[in-house]
């Protein structure tokens, strides 16, 4: 799996996003007892937030292919005093159902990485319980809107993130029909939005800038429309003026 983020970039999406978290996790607190994943848990913090939501008859496994972020969680389990929580170092494709058995499973902006998304969604429905949730949330990369007027250049720059920057920049469309093909049922789809009023933040959140750049240097967008667009996002957050619109989607599905 092709990685474009670390864990300062994690940390950074995290507190930004903090109210969005505590939304998706309210369908996994119904479960009484068994065990809930976050998979592709990155340095943990939402398996830990989860941890301390539910009981002690939950036990709470984070996943993630990544041993630097691994070893983050675990340091940062180290300075709590849950029982209740564990991490591992794990693709998912290996994980198989001997070993772990699911009541839940939470995915939070994992499946628009995937190279073989059709694989990982039968995989996670094999590993959960009869009855299991299954919960995703993703963003809408489709769905980018800058308020400027450079429309067209707009358009290029969604082109590459959906096309070329993520694996599967087309995750949040089409990842309802995998459920379905997968035997999930039980489908809702909940759409956040958000809006990024400061281009430092959207810098933080998106790598705007930097991802502008990329765009330019793989055709997306030309090399004058890259620079001419950077003048004008910037004048616009000096005036008060930038606006970042954004969609966030919670997918949820039972086994």
């Amino acid at each position: 799996m092709k990685k474009d983020y670390n864990s300062n970039y994690l940390q950074n999406t995290e507190s930004l996003l903090i109210e969005l978290k505590k939304q998706s996790y309210a369908p996994l607190l119904e479960i009484e007892q068994g065990t809930v994943a976050d998979i592709g848990c990155g340095t943990g913090d939402d398996a830990i937030r989860l941890a301390e939501l539910l009981s002690n008859d939950v036990k709470v496994v984070g996943l993630d292919h990544d041993p630097q972020l691994i070893e983050l969680a675990n340091e940062k389990l180290a300075q709590t005093s849950l029982e209740n929580l564990s991490f591992a170092v794990r693709e998912l494709d290996a994980v198989n159902s001997s070993e772990y058995r699911f009541q839940g499973i939470r995915a939070e902006r994992l499946v628009q990485h995937l190279e073989n998304p059709e694989q990982i969604i039968n995989t996670i429905h094999a590993l959960l319980e009869r009855d299991g949730i299954f919960l995703m949330v993703e963003t809408d990369w489709t769905g980018l809107n800058l308020y400027d007027s450079f429309v067209q250049t707009q358009k290029g720059l969604v082109n590459y993130l959906t096309e070329k920057k993520v694996n599967n920049g087309l995750a949040s469309r089409n990842t309802i029909p995998l459920l379905k093909k997968a035997g999930f049922k039980n489908i809702e789809l909940f759409i956040i939005p958000f809006v990024l009023d400061n281009l430092e933040i959207a810098n933080m959140v998106i790598k705007l800038e930097e991802t502008i750049a990329e765009a330019a240097e793989f055709g997306f967008v030309s090399h004058k429309e890259k620079s001419n667009y950077l003048v004008e996002l910037r004048r616009l957050n000096d005036d008060g003026l930038f606006r970042c619109h954004m969609n966030m989607l919670q997918i949820q599905a039972v086994k």
